[in-house]
């Protein structure tokens, strides 16, 4: 994923590395080089699979939300000017849901960012809430259909209803 990350109207480049069990953000300078790395570790068991950003806690910095397959987990990251991130909480998917697909924005309308993912060992999607303060409440889910397994979200206003 790539934006500015540090608020230093710098690109900045976020990875995940699954084998290594970390995340890693790549800091943009003028000359467009990254040379300034920044590790933070998702600890053994949790295998980082994919990612998405949004300022979760309203302090004007990118969080970020972590989704891994494999612990059946998603977990929320937040930013910070220097470019670290500080762990906030894990919260389950799900026994053997497997999230593989993760999309963010204000689904219920309380200028609060909500979490969606793709629960692909158990055909649904899952919602996680935003309660403003970077936490999320627990995941309601939707069936996506008999052997579905869902494997990626994106949300919008398809409809143009404003909602």
């Amino acid at each position: 994923m790539v934006d500015d990350f540090n608020n230093d109207n710098f690109l900045d480049i976020f990875i995940i590395n699954s084998g290594l069990h970390n995340i890693q953000l790549y800091l943009g300078d003028a000359n467009a080089s990254f040379t300034n790395r920044i590790v933070t570790s998702t600890g053994i068991g949790f295998y980082p699979f994919e990612m998405n950003a949004k300022d979760f806690n309203h302090d004007n910095l990118l969080d970020v939300v972590v989704i891994s397959s494999i612990s059946n987990n998603i977990r929320v990251y937040f930013g910070s000017v220097n470019g670290t991130f500080i762990e906030d909480k894990t919260y389950s998917t799900g026994y053997n849901s497997k999230p593989t697909g993760v999309t963010l924005g204000d689904f219920n309308h309380d200028d609060q960012v909500d979490i969606v993912v793709c629960n692909s060992g158990i055909n649904n999607i899952g919602v996680f809430l935003g309660l403003g303060n970077g936490t999320f409440m627990d995941q309601v889910t939707f069936s996506t259909g008999v052997n579905s397994k869902p494997s990626s979200v994106i949300g919008g206003d398809f409809n143009k209803d404003q909602r």
